[in-house]
Parts: structure tokens; sequence; C-alpha cells
């Protein structure tokens, strides 16, 4: 359940769905408690995410 969680709450900020919306489909998909869903949305929707720099130049910075 962890693993489809992370999916849903790494591809609803990927397209830019709202923490509220994410949390919905978290509660609709994987049958959860509002409390959970917000659980797994604290967990795997503050990590850092990942950004690939290599052609970023020094003025972009």
């Amino acid at each position: 359940m962890r693993g489809e969680a992370k999916g849903i709450v790494e591809t609803g900020i990927e397209f830019g769905a709202s923490e509220h919306d994410i949390i919905k489909r978290l509660q609709n998909k994987l049958n959860l408690s509002l409390q959970t869903a917000q659980e797994y949305f604290q967990m795997f929707g503050k990590q850092p995410v990942w950004r690939d720099f290599t052609n970023i130049g020094e003025k972009d910075l």
C-alpha cells in the first residue's frame, strides 16, 4: 500500500494537483481514512524533488 500511496502523491505533485486533491485521491483509490491519507501525503509529499541541473549555466543559478 505504501508504494501505491507514494506513486499517487508523487504523480499528483508532478502534475500540479493540490494537496486537497491528492489526499482525496489517496482516500478514494486506496480506501483510506482522512488521517491516514494525510499521513501518507506528509510522508511522501514533502520529499525533495530531484532536478537535472546538467544543462544550466552559471547565469541561470
